[in-house]
């Protein structure tokens, strides 16, 4: 049965889902069962051709991982609520996905805002156009303020950190044909954010080594839905 709040994933691109396949393949190299589908092997790299496989890899990872927990078959939003536990997020499990994700990018946007230089800081604010000041006290409450107006402010962030995660993870930035000339104008910042992000993957992962799969996976699932749910607030950058 399809998870409802990972059905919008049918409606991204090849190019956007190309790389939940990486981190799957890459990352999960040990348990994951993508690679032998048959599926999968007939239609690589449309991934759109075998979209149910992928979102039941990502559950099938979160079952991995959280089996003590919740079960063999989480939702998406278990999955989600535990991680957000691991990372210490400030949340209400009783909201709905969109919401605990929002807080979810928040956190992670604040860890890499404290860990910036001040120069770092000032580039980053001038990419996404803040004009409210922002401090060490203040950022996570403007990164979460940030994600719940939307709009280009909102799709910047989102964007940003979905290059950064490829960045750290594949040494190289996530090229989205559609949007090449907004993610120009992205400068990825590629030092003390690295240390803080690593942390995270290092701290999840005494759990179970599914969390390497599972922690990007949801980040990078979370901004793009906010990308997704504001396309139409995005106006073309010439």
């Amino acid at each position: 049965m399809q998870d409802e709040d990972l059905k919008f994933l049918a409606n991204c691109s090849n190019e956007e889902l190309n790389f939940l396949v990486e981190i799957i393949l890459d990352k999960g190299h040990v348990t994951e069962m993508l690679s032998i589908d048959d599926t999968f092997k007939e239609n690589q790299p449309n991934h759109l051709a075998y979209i149910d496989k992928i979102e039941q890899e990502i559950l099938t990872f979160g079952g991995n991982s959280f089996k003590n927990l919740i079960g063999l078959t989480p939702t998406y939003k278990e999955i989600l609520i535990i991680v957000c536990k691991k990372m210490k997020v400030n949340f209400d499990e009783e909201d709905n996905v969109e919401t605990i994700e929002e807080n979810l990018l928040a956190e992670v946007s604040e860890q890499c805002w404290n860990d910036l230089s001040e120069d770092d800081q000032k580039a980053l604010i001038q990419t996404l156009d803040i004009t409210t000041d922002m401090n060490k006290n203040k950022g996570a409450v403007t990164f979460l303020t940030i994600f719940k107006m939307g709009g280009l402010k909102s799709y910047k962030l989102s964007l940003y950190l979905i290059n950064f995660l490829s960045q750290m993870i594949f040494k190289r930035g996530l090229s989205l044909a559609a949007n090449a000339t907004l993610a120009r104008t992205i400068s990825i910042i590629t030092g003390p954010i690295g240390w803080t992000i690593t942390a995270i993957w290092t701290a999840v992962d005494i759990a179970g080594p599914a969390y390497r799969v599972i922690v990007p996976l949801v980040i990078y699932i979370s901004a793009l839905r906010k990308i997704h749910n504001h396309d139409n607030d995005i106006e073309v950058i010439e």
